[in-house]
């Protein structure tokens, strides 16, 4: 098990905040909305036209980033259960992490 970006970075901010230098990370990674935000401009900019968020499917095998992500960023979710998450897991997912379809295999 290794210590995730999102907890680096917190670390950073706490260690410069002791320093008195205050920043705010800007997370670029799933589930963050930057990085949906980003792929929605640029499929606008390649098809020449404005994309609704429910007509892009985003797949994934991660309940936590790349549902939860998808569900927050008004994308449809697609779960791959060829991955990290199993039937069950999916079966018990919250509100938030909950696919709008789940696939055996990519």
């Amino acid at each position: 098990m290794g210590i995730g970006s999102g907890a680096q970075a917190r670390f950073i901010c706490a260690v410069l905040k002791d320093a008195g230098i205050t920043v705010e990370p800007l997370y670029i990674g799933k589930p963050y909305p930057f990085i949906y935000r980003g792929i929605m401009a640029e499929l606008e900019t390649l098809l020449g036209k404005k994309v609704l968020p429910e007509r892009i499917a985003m797949v994934g095998d991660s309940l936590a980033s790349d549902i939860k992500g998808a569900n927050a960023n008004q994308l449809c979710s697609c779960l791959v259960l060829s991955g990290i998450t199993t039937p069950e897991l999916a079966a018990q997912a919250t509100a938030e992490r909950r696919p709008d379809m789940i696939f055996s295999g990519v």
